[in-house]
């Protein structure tokens, strides 16, 4: 076999399929340095494009997005709403921040949200403000994991083999109480 090809994409030239899948990824690997582990739903399920256990038992869905974005289709669904953006990346609750949003901006007057939806191409002082306690902390990842050098310890092959033997042993009979 040939050594595979080590080329970065040119994430401007990808389908829209393959953006949404090449977010994915990246936001699944950030959100498992927090605990979570991701499952990518192969068709929207409630509003969610995948979704994100905690290893404390919790669940989110979540919908991806290119940039902020609101609408009414996700009222009612418990939905969190992922966007990158050129300062980071941010996962909030749609319908807490769509509250505050319409309370706090022009956004409801406007006719794109008289359709039922409203996105914002750039974020301006005062949405990064309203956006800055969803904003996820960036990490060093896997990359800054210690690596331990020591071999594993593992069992030698005879404590394995008695083990297994006494195990054996016992579910025959041999031992008292078994």
């Amino acid at each position: 076999m040939d050594p595979l090809s080590w080329n970065r994409i040119d994430y401007a030239s990808l389908n829209s399929r393959q953006k949404e899948n090449h977010r994915y990824f990246q936001l699944a690997a950030l959100l498992s340095d927090y605990g979570y582990v991701s499952m990518r739903l192969s068709d929207d399920w409630r509003g969610a494009d995948f979704i994100a256990q905690h290893i404390d038992g919790t669940f989110i869905k979540v919908q991806l997005k290119s940039r902020l974005t609101f609408s009414t289709k996700y009222d009612d669904k418990d939905l969190y709403i992922a966007f990158f953006a050129i300062d980071g990346r941010y996962l909030y609750p749609h319908h807490d921040l769509l509250e505050r949003v319409l309370a706090e901006t022009t956004v409801s007057r406007t006719a794109s949200w008289n359709d039922g939806h409203y996105s914002f191409p750039v974020l301006s002082k005062k949405m990064r403000k309203l956006l800055e306690p969803y904003k996820i902390p960036p990490t060093k990842g896997l990359a800054s994991a210690p690596i331990s050098s020591r071999r594993a310890r593992y069992p030698s092959r005879d404590s394995r083999a008695s083990y297994r033997a006494g195990s054996l042993a016992g579910r025959r009979g041999r031992f008292p109480g078994a």
